[in-house]
């Protein structure tokens, strides 16, 4: 099950039936969501969002920092648990659509194009949780979620290149799942995923080829004997995006033991 993937995160919902609709929300998930990277130019993300899963590891990193805000002192007795719940939905679905629903990505894909980012993802993300109208909660707070995930992009709400205003955040908890989204995406805020064995999944360190020029398409195991001081210089010097930065550590680490 993809949800399986947020196991850590799903057990900081408290609600029983509010985790029950997480987890179809995430299992009913394009594939891509757990694939694709959180920034699909790599300009608007920091280098644990980037590469293989970084939008899973971004939405994960969303909730994290959710859970710290709501925990503070001052929104203590402010709201009940089922909001708090809801809000936790909100962070976990707010880019559950980032490239578009699975049939418009993969009609994308099929011919070997990049797929960007969908202006107007919050917008299909919302209308994905309303779909569920009926079935799971009750419509008030499904609507809450679909609020807080269509808001989401706070004033970033337009485009140059498209007609479409998205809303912008209004209630208490919009407000606080927008901030939650803005800080896990400020290039200058590293968070760790080291304990997190579920945060994505690290291709094969020996077949894994150097992506930068100097070795490119070279085995990054063979640089490591061959240019040793070069991958020292990239952990010194280079924002690296996943898996490179895992593997540099890693090989840089079993050289000094």
């Amino acid at each position: 099950m993809k949800s399986e993937l947020f196991k850590n995160e799903l057990k900081t919902i408290t609600s029983d039936d509010i985790r029950d609709f997480a987890k179809v929300v995430l299992d009913d998930a394009p594939d891509y969501f757990f694939k694709v990277a959180a920034s699909s130019t790599g300009k608007y993300h920091p280098a644990y969002a980037l590469g293989d899963g970084g939008l899973m590891r971004h939405t994960k990193a969303v909730l994290r920092i959710y859970n710290y805000i709501i925990g503070l002192e001052q929104y203590q007795n402010q709201f009940d648990e089922r909001w708090i719940d809801l809000g936790r939905v909100a962070c976990l679905a707010h880019d559950i659509q980032k490239s578009g629903t699975a049939e418009i990505y993969e009609e994308k894909a099929k011919d070997g194009k990049k797929v960007f980012t969908v202006f107007n993802h919050p917008l299909l993300a919302a209308e994905y949780i309303r779909n569920y109208k009926g079935l799971y909660l009750e419509d008030d707070e499904l609507e809450i979620i679909a609020d807080a995930v269509s808001s989401h992009m706070g004033q970033w709400n337009t485009s140059d290149r498209e007609s479409i205003v998205l809303p912008k955040p209004k209630s208490q908890l919009d407000k606080i799942v927008h901030v939650a989204d803005y800080l896990a995406s400020r290039k200058d805020i590293d968070i760790s995923f080291k304990d997190d064995t579920d945060a994505y999944d690290l291709p094969d360190i020996e077949t894994y080829k150097c992506p930068y020029k100097k070795h490119k398409d070279e085995l990054l195991v063979d640089v490591a004997k061959t240019d040793p001081e070069y991958l020292e210089w990239l952990s010194e010097n280079v924002n690296m995006r996943e898996p490179m930065k895992t593997f540099v550590n890693e090989l840089l680490k079993n050289k000094t033991n």
